[in-house]
């Protein structure tokens, strides 16, 4: 069955305007095998259906349906489809499902405050006398060897915690609120961190090794909350769907997703993804194999974003400020063991909240602005830092306004890389990754934070002794690489759901497709499609971008004669620009008949899938 939605470009003046269409053909327009009264057993129409509704069930809700005078206007968006499916769905974030979902969530949460917990309470206890002169790092220990083995032990938990929490979050977060959700997963970190650093200063007082032992002890708090309540969580859809529990998947995404509608337009479109990305792709079956990480043009790409960000993420500065603070306040005269404590304290509760900001802005900036923008004052705060140095960074400074001032860079800094980092170092590396390859890849982007971390635990600390300030000046030559290495290569990720992500890595520009947007005009009665954004070629929406096609191209994506004729007569109109030159109109329409074959090789091998999952889907 096919599924024609018709749109229009809004086309100036009096040129005719060139006509598109939303197409949905196989399993999307049977639903996947969800059924209500209105389908067939296998899943498919009884009959027709009135063309204006997003799909084939009468209990979806209509496009067409009138929308007030405020929700009509123009806007750019990054996928059409899954635009189409929330506005006519208009989630709510505070129903009671969004509530328990946020519990399950927190539950995930636990394993970013618990790394938290564990980074902050090693840059405190080292400006401690008592640690210092006991020099083991476990509750219990009694000699080096065994400082040694809590060490490894707390680590090897938290790697495979910042591999399973992440991909938690953003498998389940509701796709509209995906990104704050998985932003505000990394924001718990100083939630630990804060506990720590106030744990400490409280316990600073005590002269004995329990000043020390005491903060340790207190790690035990959430990781045990997150052992007992992780049992109730329930397993994310893609999982479900990957190891054919179809029917649980469905009333997972119903439940959380759907406010308990299973034909809501979010629960088909995420489930048709799902369906055709872990069906077309695979999942994982072969744990050992890591080769699929890299044996592709498309894996190396997603590669490049993953441990670009490990490595950003650690070696922007932000080391030398969470492991060094003590250090660092020493080498501009604060001396003070509690004096220390506290300013570190603060700079935690002063993060979280910047961090909590970031985490809600992160979906309406974006993930390649906020990165660009918070890299670029990297730069601009370290150059200030290291002028500042000159004058004021000697212990034996006595100067107090030089002092403060660059007490408030130090802070600036981290305030920033709390802001435009923090929300995205778990959610960005999730995103680009793949279902299939996404345990995987985040081993790997954590294996590699772990070798940056080693950078900063060990290496700063000979550079910061041997070179004292002058350690500033790498931190803003490497910055410089961050930022050129951030605009070229990283690929813009909000506004999309996990599987449309992954349809932008398949093309022969990742970070240009990411970056396209699409026009479109919400009217009362009707979703207009504009095309484009900056572009005067209407026909610029693929197949897999929400279905649209021009109408009069044919299955490879070609346009005829009449086509060619109707779009070269609006796009004066559409651009104000007037007719283009000849030659560049014509390698634009090879492009795109090049990118219509591609898509139609693509969009075959998906309605052979799909005609076969319907038959064997269960009857829910």
């Amino acid at each position: 069955m096919e599924l024609d939605t018709s749109v229009r470009s809004i086309n100036g003046g009096t040129s005719p305007p060139t006509e598109y269409r939303y197409q949905t053909t196989g399993a999307a327009a049977s639903n996947y095998g969800i059924e209500d009264d209105a389908t067939s057993p296998g899943g498919m129409s009884k009959g027709p259906r009135d063309p204006t509704q997003f799909s084939c069930s009468d209990s979806f809700p209509s496009l067409a349906a009138p929308l007030s005078s405020d929700q009509q206007y123009i806007r750019s968006v990054s996928h059409v489809g899954f635009t189409k499916a929330l506005l006519a769905q208009k989630p709510s974030p505070w129903t009671k499902p969004m509530f328990k979902l946020y519990c399950f969530l927190f539950v995930a949460f636990l394993s970013s405050t618990i790394n938290g917990y564990d980074g902050s309470v090693m840059g405190g206890i080292n400006a401690m006398k008592e640690y210092q002169d006991d020099l083991v790092t476990s509750a219990t220990s009694r000699t080096h060897p065994q400082f040694m083995g809590g060490r490894f032990i707390l680590g090897l938990g938290a790697a495979i915690l910042t591999t399973a929490g992440p991909t938690y979050v953003a498998e389940m977060a509701h796709p509209a609120w995906r990104g704050t959700l998985t932003g505000l997963y990394n924001t718990c970190y100083f939630v630990g961190g804060i506990a720590a650093s106030w744990a400490m200063y409280g316990t600073d007082t005590i002269k004995s090794p329990k000043a020390w032992r005491i903060p340790l002890w207190l790690q035990i708090a959430a990781s045990g909350s997150l052992l007992v309540t992780c049992l109730w969580c329930p397993e994310t859809p893609r999982w479900l769907v990957s190891n054919d529990r179809n029917e649980e998947a469905i009333r997972v995404i119903t439940m959380y997703h759907g406010e308990g509608n299973r034909k809501s337009p979010i629960v088909l479109l995420s489930y048709k993804e799902m369906l055709e990305e872990i069906v077309i792709s695979g999942s994982d079956k072969r744990w050992w194999d890591y080769s699929e990480l890299w044996n592709t043009t498309t894996a190396r790409w997603r590669m490049v974003c993953v441990i670009g960000m490990a490595f950003f993420s650690q070696w922007s500065g932000n080391g030398a400020v969470t492991h060094f603070m003590p250090v660092l306040l020493e080498n501009i005269g604060i001396t003070d063991e509690r004096t220390q404590l506290k300013l570190n304290a603060i700079l935690m509760v002063l993060s979280f909240i910047v961090a909590f900001v970031g985490a809600f802005l992160v979906d309406r900036v974006g993930r390649r602005p906020m990165l660009l923008i918070g890299t670029c004052l990297f730069v601009i705060w370290w150059t200030i830092i290291l002028i500042l140095s000159t004058f004021y960074g000697k212990e034996t400074n006595t100067n107090l306004d030089g002092n403060r001032t660059m007490i408030a860079f130090i802070y600036l800094f981290g305030i920033t890389h709390s802001f435009a980092y923090t929300p995205l170092q778990m959610l960005y590396p999730v995103e680009c990754l793949s279902y299939e390859t996404r345990a995987k890849g985040m081993g790997v982007y954590n294996f590699f934070v772990n070798v940056a971390a080693i950078f900063n635990t060990y290496g700063m600390a000979t550079i910061i002794d041997k070179i004292s300030w002058g350690f500033v000046f790498i931190f803003i030559v490497w910055d410089v690489i961050e930022i050129v290495c951030i605009y070229f290569f990283f690929v813009e990720t909000k506004n999309r759901t996990l599987e449309e992500i992954s349809e932008i890595f398949k093309s022969p520009n990742p970070r240009q497709r990411s970056l396209m947007k699409h026009v479109i005009v919400v009217t009362d009665g009707t979703i207009l499609y504009r095309g484009i954004n900056g572009s005067t070629h209407g026909g610029g929406a693929e197949d897999g971008n929400g279905g649209y096609r021009e109408e009069g191209a044919d299955a490879s994506g070609s346009v005829g004669d009449g086509g060619s004729q109707g779009e070269a007569g609006g796009e004066g109109e559409i651009g104000g620009e007037g007719i283009r030159d000849r030659d560049e109109r014509m390698r634009e329409d090879r492009e795109d008949r090049e990118w219509g074959r591609r898509e139609n090789r693509e969009g075959r091998r998906r309605e052979e899938v799909e005609s076969y999952e319907i038959t064997v889907l269960p009857k829910i």
